[in-house]
């Protein structure tokens, strides 16, 4: 097999000048890239670019964690996310895992071989206790408040939000309320502030029959929200983990002529279609402030404002 030192002695030039040719690392005459690139074509040698990316290592390289992305709040984050990558012309990897620990492990295994020089992780099932210890190997950022914990972090108050929108709907007189969520508090930091608001604003734990889970897709608003119907024939509001949801479980309301207030969550398309109230988490800041952070020496946190959209 032939090498750089093949084609350096075949060009005549030194294997630092036919280096920097291919990697275009340096300057190198127009009259040597042509000997060099002869040299190459005598002898048929074709240059190895990947080998020379792992060899260089992920110093710049963006891995991206997120559970899934069939879902238009991470799609929107992660969108966020890459379009600052493209205008610094930073390579982005996507590290799925549908919330498997055994594999955002391997992504944290991975930074610590520094196979990713940078991470971001839009959401999670480890503990961040122990996501924490990975900074010593590479800049991590969590999309979520940090707990006090020392590492970057940008989120949006959620609790705050949620018990402003729970103290609406109570000034409003309407104390029947169901929840369409995607994952119980155990496993979902969301999913805790949603309910913790609730007892604070209300004063009692919500009754949990009228707390639905694995609502992510049109089709589960829309069975979900007939359970909730059964379940409490006096329904007012509906709140859902997403615009996505929110549309099934309006327009079974809609179809079954219940007057149901359904809200929420993301300020996508649906909400703004269908003309009902939601929450706007302004994603696109998250993912540039997100971004921003890996580059600081500070370890700190960023909030980004909410907005309650309300389309009454």
């Amino acid at each position: 097999m032939k090498t750089i030192y093949d084609v350096a002695k075949a060009a005549g030039y030194a294997p630092s000048t036919v280096s920097k040719y291919l990697t275009h690392h340096g300057y190198v005459s127009q009259a040597a890239g042509k000997k060099i690139e002869q040299a190459m074509v005598d002898l048929d040698y074709h240059y190895n670019g990947l080998a020379r990316l792992l060899n260089e290592g992920a110093s710049s390289r963006l891995g991206i964690m997120v559970p899934y992305l069939d879902q238009p709040y991470f799609q929107e984050l992660v969108q966020s996310i890459m379009n600052v990558s493209v205008q610094q012309q930073r390579e982005v990897i996507i590290l799925p895992t549908n919330y498997d620990t055994g594999l955002e492990q391997l992504y944290l295994d991975r930074l610590e071989h520094q196979l990713i020089g940078q991470l971001i992780i839009t959401s999670h099932a480890l503990p961040l206790e122990q996501i924490v210890n990975y900074q010593k190997f590479a800049p991590i950022v969590v999309c979520e408040r940090s707990a006090h914990l020392p590492i970057r972090s940008v989120y949006n108050d959620r609790l705050g939000t949620f018990k402003q929108l729970f103290g609406k709907i109570k000034a409003a007189g309407q104390t029947h309320i169901g929840l369409i969520l995607a994952r119980p508090a155990s496993q979902s930091r969301s999913t805790e502030e949603v309910l913790t608001a609730y007892a604070e604003v209300f004063g009692e734990k919500i009754a949990p029959n009228l707390v639905r889970y694995h609502g992510k897709t049109l089709a589960d608003g829309i069975r979900e929200a007939k359970q909730l119907q059964q379940i409490d024939d006096q329904l007012q509001v509906v709140l859902t983990e997403g615009d996505t949801t929110a549309a099934g479980a309006y327009s079974e309301y809609q179809k079954s002529g219940t007057k149901v207030t359904v809200i929420g969550q993301g300020n996508e398309l649906p909400s703004q279609l269908l003309e009902f109230s939601t929450i706007d988490y302004h994603l696109g800041e998250v993912g540039r402030q997100a971004v921003a952070l890996l580059a600081e020496e500070d370890v700190r946190s960023v909030a980004v404002p909410v907005e309650i959209v309300d389309r009454k």
